[in-house]
């Protein structure tokens, strides 16, 4: 960079390329050399925070099954990369006219993992109320009613190395 003589100010732009490795502390170093007929302050380097641009895309997509009185599955699939899901938890409300009752709860998958395909996977019995699983950095959740009509599906994620989150919503019918 080249400030021009009779000026007080130059600006310039650095593109990073290709940088996949997340660190939170990343930094570039401006150092400012000897100037020809000026003086600088005391100050000659200056740190520029880097963007966190280089995160991962947070995002989710869902495979809903249908829902009948037989119960139903519902997984998340993961369509980003180096999403990391610890657990999860579901919460739905049953207004079907039946005695809420939870029977069944599975979660199979590898409980940490990164790349495509790989996801929670939770299996519930016809009209049971409520089902969690141990979580510490994503929850699922379902507000709606049992039976024949539209459900929305809402659900929130997070990023457990880097914080990032993100949300979904699906809406769906039953038969």
């Amino acid at each position: 960079m080249v400030i021009p003589g009779g000026t007080s100010s130059s600006s310039f732009n650095i593109s990073i390329i290709d940088d996949t490795q997340f660190e939170s502390d990343e930094v570039i170093y401006i150092d400012l050399g000897e100037p020809t007929n000026a003086v600088f302050g005391p100050d000659t380097r200056f740190t520029v925070n880097i963007e966190d641009n280089e995160l991962p895309l947070c995002e989710v997509g869902t495979h809903l099954l249908t829902i009948n009185t037989d119960g139903f599955s519902w997984s998340v699939t993961n369509e980003g990369e180096e999403l990391i899901f610890t657990g999860g938890s579901v919460t739905w409300i049953n207004t079907g006219g039946l005695k809420p009752r939870l029977t069944e709860i599975q979660f199979s998958g590898t409980p940490v993992f990164s790349g495509a395909n790989k996801a929670p996977y939770f299996s519930y019995s016809a009209w049971e109320s409520f089902a969690e699983l141990d979580t510490t950095s994503v929850q699922f959740a379902f507000d709606g009613t049992l039976g024949v009509g539209q459900h929305v599906l809402v659900g929130e994620f997070q990023n457990a190395s880097t914080g990032t989150t993100c949300s979904l919503s699906e809406t769906f019918q039953t038969h």
